[in-house]
C-alpha cells in the first residue's frame, strides 16, 4: 500500500509539472494576488478648504519630500492619505508604507498587547487606518492590506529597508529623534515619493529637545526644489472650531 502510494503521488506531480491536469486550488494559488486599480474608487472629490491646505497640497504635486507641521485638526494626515492613495490608484507607485514611532504610554507595553505582530502594531496606527477607510472604505482597505500595498511598519523595522515605488507616510514625526529622522529620510529610494507629518506642540519623548522633526525640517528647508516645507496653524483647523479655543488656551 505504500509503495502504491507513493507512485501515485509521483505520477501525479509529473502531470501538474507537464500540464497534464491542474493542481488543487491551493497549489495554483500560493500568493494573494494585488487589487487591481481600476477597482479602487476613491468616495468623494477632494477641495482644499483653507490657504495652508492648498499649499500642503501644491507641494505634495511638486516635491519628492514633502515636510508638513501644524496643529491638531488641520487635515495633515487625511490629505496625505487621499494623496497617496491617487498616486496608487494613477500606477505611479505600486504600494503605501506608513511608519510612525511607537511609543508606549502607561503600564501597557507593546508586547503585551494579544495576537501576532500585526495585531499589536496596527492599534498604533488607526488614526492613519480611519483616514484611508474614510477614502475607498473598510472593505477596500482590508484587501489593499491583505494583498500588502498597504503597510504598516513601526520605524524600527525600517532599518535597512529600500523602500522602491512607494509612498512613504511617516506620521507623528514629532515624535522621532535625530537619529530616527535620519533613518526614515534615507529609506526613500527610486520612485519613491515621501511625507513627513508633525505637531511639534505635541512632542511625547521625554525630553522634548530630543525631536528632531523640526530640526530636519529647518535643515533642509530651501536646499533642494525637491523636498518642500508646509507650515499649517490654527487658521487652518477644520475638524471642530472648539479646537482652536482648546489650543489656545491649554497652553
Amino acid at each position: 500500500m505504500k509503495r502504491t502510494n507513493a507512485r501515485l503521488l509521483q505520477t501525479l506531480d509529473h502531470e501538474y509539472n507537464d500540464g497534464i491536469i491542474s493542481p488543487p486550488s491551493h497549489k495554483r494559488q500560493k500568493y494573494l494576488q494585488a487589487v487591481k486599480k481600476e477597482s479602487i474608487a476613491l468616495r468623494s472629490n477632494f477641495t482644499p478648504k483653507s490657504a495652508g491646505q492648498e499649499y500642503y497640497l501644491s507641494l505634495l504635486n511638486e516635491c519628492s519630500i514633502t515636510f508638513c507641521a501644524g496643529p491638531a485638526g488641520t487635515g495633515k494626515t487625511w490629505i496625505v492619505t487621499r494623496f497617496a492613495l491617487e498616486q496608487l490608484l494613477n500606477h505611479n507607485v505600486s504600494k503605501i508604507v506608513v511608519t510612525k514611532p511607537i511609543l508606549e504610554a502607561g503600564e501597557e507595553e507593546i508586547g503585551f498587547l494579544p495576537g501576532d505582530v500585526a495585531d499589536k502594531i496596527l492599534p498604533h496606527f488607526q488614526s492613519v487606518l480611519d483616514c484611508i477607510e474614510d477614502h475607498i472604505g473598510p472593505t477596500m482597505t482590508k484587501k489593499l492590506l491583505d494583498s500588502h500595498q498597504i503597510e504598516f511598519l513601526p520605524t524600527a523595522y525600517c532599518r535597512g529597508r529600500n523602500l522602491k515605488n512607494a509612498y512613504i507616510l511617516i506620521d507623528e514625526a514629532q515624535n522621532l529623534t535625530r537619529k530616527g529622522i535620519k533613518l526614515l529620510l534615507t529609506r526613500i529610494a527610486e520612485g519613491s515619493l515621501m511625507a513627513l507629518n508633525g505637531d511639534t506642540d505635541q512632542t511625547d519623548l521625554p525630553n522634548p529637545q530630543d525631536s528632531g522633526f523640526e530640526w530636519a525640517l529647518n535643515c533642509l528647508a530651501g536646499k533642494s526644489p525637491s523636498i518642500g516645507v508646509a507650515e499649517l496653524d490654527y487658521g487652518d483647523i477644520q475638524r471642530h472650531p472648539l479646537i482652536e479655543t482648546i489650543l489656545t488656551n491649554l497652553r
